[in-house]
C-alpha cells in the first residue's frame, strides 16, 4: 500500500526480521547408501534407487518417464517434463543402467510408462515415497526422501570435482544459486581445496 501511494507509510518498516537457523540439509553418507541398497527387497526398487542416485531427476520427472526416455546403451535420460516446462538430457551410470535393464528384462515390456503401481498403472510421486520409505525403514536410515537422492547426486559430483555450472545444467536448475544450496561441501573438502590451490 505504501509502494501504491495509498497510505505514505509502512506499518511493517520497523519491523525486524525474524532470525532463524538455517537447516543445513545433508545428502545421503555411503553408509546410507549400502544400506538402502541392501534394503532393496526387489528388482523394480533397486532400479529406481539406482535412477535416483545417478542421474539427479525430481519425483515428477520419474513417474513422468517412458521406457523409451531411456537409452542404456548411451546411458542418457530424456527429461521432457522439467520443472517449468524445460526439456533437458541428463545421464545414468553403468549401475544403474544394469540394474534398469534387469528390472525391464523381468517385467518383460519394453514400452509405456518406465515404473508401474501394482495395479499396473503409472507410478504416482506419492507411490515413489512410499517405496522410498519402506525401503528407507528396513535400511534403517532416517530422513529418507526423493529429493534428498537429488541432494546426494548433486554433492557427490561437486566433491569429485565437476564444474557447479554443469551440475546446474544436469538438476535442470535456471539460478546457479539455487545449484550452490543442493550442494554440501563439508570443511575437510574445503580445507584440503585450500591446502591444494593456496
Amino acid at each position: 500500500m505504501a509502494a501504491e501511494d495509498i497510505i505514505q507509510k509502512s506499518p511493517t518498516a520497523s519491523i525486524k526480521p525474524v532470525k532463524y537457523i538455517k537447516e543445513v540439509r545433508k545428502p545421503f553418507s555411503d553408509v546410507e547408501i549400502d544400506a538402502i541398497r541392501s534394503a532393496c527387497g526387489t528388482q523394480k526398487e533397486r532400479a529406481l534407487i539406482e535412477i535416483l542416485l545417478s542421474s539427479g531427476i525430481r519425483v515428477s520427472e520419474l513417474t513422468d518417464m517412458d521406457v523409451e526416455d531411456i537409452d542404456l546403451v548411451s546411458m542418457t535420460v530424456h527429461v521432457k517434463h522439467g520443472k517449468g516446462g524445460k526439456e533437458r538430457i541428463t545421464y545414468i551410470n553403468p549401475v544403474a543402467a544394469k540394474h534398469l535393464k534387469l528390472y525391464l528384462q523381468e517385467r518383460n515390456e519394453d514400452a509405456g510408462a518406465l515404473f508401474y503401481n501394482n495395479r499396473h498403472k503409472r507410478l504416482e510421486p506419492g507411490g515413489v515415497r512410499y517405496i522410498i520409505n519402506r525401503i528407507a525403514n528396513k535400511a534403517g536410515v532416517k530422513d529418507c526422501h526423493p529429493h534428498r537422492f537429488r541432494r546426494t547426486f548433486a554433492t557427490n559430483l561437486a566433491l569429485r570435482g565437476m564444474d557447479i555450472q554443469e551440475i546446474q545444467r544436469l538438476l535442470g536448475h535456471s539460478n546457479i544459486a539455487t545449484t550452490l544450496e543442493y550442494v554440501a561441501i563439508n570443511d575437510e573438502k574445503v580445507k584440503a581445496s585450500y591446502r591444494k590451490y593456496a
